[in-house]
């Protein structure tokens, strides 16, 4: 039954004639943990109802591609928002590592280029009142490693994982929107392993300048890793909308 409901959505979006597309690429860089990605993703939404500008109800389906060089990903999701300030993501993507050297592991020692495949539900909502936004979101990801047994490396949120682990992804963000190309804010990132039970976060301070169809974003704070050791960080990520969807976030 899930199978075929999900088979319907995805029927009723692609032949839709009045369905609207998507597409973004995204680039971005990390001081601590070292690393840098980019990322293409490619969307297709179908509005189901609308009050105004800000307030409406649409699914989206996307396909993405990551790619961090050593590491790379193809994925695929659902995006369900009955109204347009809280949404519910269920998606799946395949891995492929070939890592023999990612910061703070030992990879000698340590497995880092094992295959395998997250899926993720996820519940996201957007406030705001005037110029201050809120965003938080929770993500529950379940992870399968093909060909292993036991603990394996977990570049994603830099801890050490069971080959069926799964890790919760928390986000908060608290937002001032000064103008209309400058927001300004703090935000929060916790991720904790079900299994393993490593716990890492991030508190900092965002920057973020739009122009046009880019946006650029400047993250400064400090990276509470799994070994409960405290890290200065600095985040930088560019994005180009050559195709804005539906989303209001």
């Amino acid at each position: 039954m899930k199978n075929k409901f999900l088979l319907l959505c995805l029927c009723l979006i692609t032949f839709n004639i009045q369905a609207t597309y998507d597409l973004s690429a995204t680039a971005g860089y990390r001081s601590y943990i070292l690393g840098a990605a980019a990322r293409v993703d490619a969307g297709i939404s179908q509005e189901m109802w609308r009050y105004n500008d800000q307030i409406y109800g649409f699914i989206r389906e996307s396909a993405y591609f990551n790619t961090s060089g050593t590491i790379n990903s193809v994925g695929g999701r659902i995006d369900f928002f009955p109204i347009s300030i809280l949404g519910f993501t269920a998606g799946t993507e395949q891995v492929w590592r070939s890592s023999k050297e990612l910061s703070t592991f030992d990879c000698e020692t340590q497995v880092c280029d094992a295959d395998g495949t997250r899926s993720y539900l996820r519940v996201e909502n957007v406030l705001a009142y005037k110029k201050l936004v809120t965003i938080n979101d929770f993500q529950r990801e379940f992870f399968k490693y093909s060909g292993y047994s036991g603990i394996v490396v977990n570049a994603l949120h830099s801890m050490e994982i069971y080959t069926d682990d799964i890790v919760n992804v928390m986000r908060n963000i608290i937002a001032y929107q000064y103008s209309n190309t400058y927001t300004f804010g703090v935000l929060h990132f916790r991720s904790w392993s079900e299994k393993s039970k490593q716990d890492t976060a991030f508190v900092g301070f965002l920057n973020q300048f739009k122009r046009d169809k880019w946006t650029y974003d400047t993250i400064l704070g400090i990276n509470h890793d799994r070994d409960n050791h405290d890290h200065f960080s600095v985040l930088l990520q560019v994005k180009y909308d050559y195709k804005k969807g539906l989303r209001l976030f």
